[in-house]
């Protein structure tokens, strides 16, 4: 099991900020969301400049309802994002930037990012798909089923999404 492995890890002070971020998701796909926010914390602790970190935490925070705090780490996964922008742009950054702002109910910055992921990353299923669901948010339908049909052109697990 995942857990157990990465406990395994931290118990021999093994790349423990890595080791307590891999535990979190594992928490996470586990539904344990309190043990999740847990080992992120524990990695911000030790990399705070982990932006997925950051944003781990903030969809944990959503699940359990403390959109306030999920909301603070949105807000910063976004300006580590931004960073590593400036310090290098390219499709990956711009799409997980797009995530935080669409987390935050920002749809138009959401769509820009997405829209800029596509033109650096032309075959990128996940941003398509996102920058659909956005769209789908903000009533433009039309929009919405261009993208989710290039996405599932690019990636069959996105077939059958809203349709």
């Amino acid at each position: 099991m995942a857990v157990e492995e990465f406990t395994k890890a931290i118990q021999i002070k093994f790349r423990l900020a890595e080791a307590y971020f891999y535990r979190g998701n594992a928490y996470y796909n586990l539904g344990q969301y309190q043990d999740a926010i847990a080992d992120y914390t524990k990695t911000i602790k030790f990399d705070p400049d982990d932006t997925y970190a950051y944003y781990n935490r903030g969809l944990a925070y959503d699940v359990i309802g403390q959109r306030q705090n999920a909301n603070a780490d949105f807000t910063k996964a976004i300006a580590g994002f931004t960073k590593a922008i400036r310090l290098d742009p390219n499709a990956v950054a711009y799409y997980n930037r797009g995530n935080d702002y669409r987390q935050l109910g920002q749809y138009q910055n959401a769509i820009n990012d997405y829209t800029k992921a596509i033109r650096l990353d032309p075959d990128f299923a996940s941003a398509y798909y996102y920058r659909g669901y956005t769209y789908w948010r903000i009533t433009q339908k039309g929009k919405f089923r261009e993208d989710i049909r290039k996405s599932c052109s690019l990636d069959s697990r996105y077939c059958g999404s809203y349709e």
